[in-house]
């Protein structure tokens, strides 16, 4: 029986050691991407709906960088670690980062995270509201008039004599 043991260990080992070689050999390359911010559960204030997203990947090759807010891509795919997203709604929004080649294969997909975009209602009076533009001058052309007189003075009375 002991002999046995020793054999099926033997044997684990050995089958083992393939594996741990192709663990070995393909750590460096294994395609990795995770959402550094917003973090999950954050509140983000923006009354433009702007939100940056940092992503930390290992881009190898001609993989991309795609973005799903709420299930559907935004923006377009990039190699750029901050993404900036514009005119997000206000309310709760998820996250995820998916790492795609040219092929539209996918490598490596984030977890998603959920992150929550606060605007100031412009319906509420008190509340920090988006500044208003500064006033245009006025486009329609501006037509010289003379000054206007000065009114004459009265004539004299007549006095009494």
């Amino acid at each position: 029986m002991s002999r046995n043991r020793s054999l099926s260990r033997s044997l684990v080992r050995l089958l083992a050691l393939p594996a741990a070689f192709w663990l070995a050999a393909t750590a460096g390359n294994a395609a990795d991407i995770s959402i550094v911010s917003p973090r999950d559960k954050e509140t983000i204030h923006d009354n433009s709906g702007n939100v940056t997203v940092t992503v930390r990947a290992t881009l190898t090759g001609r993989q991309r960088i795609r973005l799903l807010l709420d299930g559907a891509p935004v923006g377009t795919d990039t190699n750029q670690l901050e993404i900036p997203l514009e005119g997000i709604d206000r309310g709760e929004h998820m996250l995820e980062a998916l790492l795609v080649d040219d092929k539209d294969l996918i490598h490596a997909t984030s977890q998603t995270i959920t992150f929550y975009l606060w605007r100031a209602s412009s319906q509420l009076p008190g509340r920090a509201q988006k500044p208003k533009p500064p006033p245009q001058p006025d486009p329609t052309p501006q037509v010289e008039r003379p000054a206007p007189e000065k009114p004459k003075p009265p004539p004299p009375k007549p006095q009494d004599r």
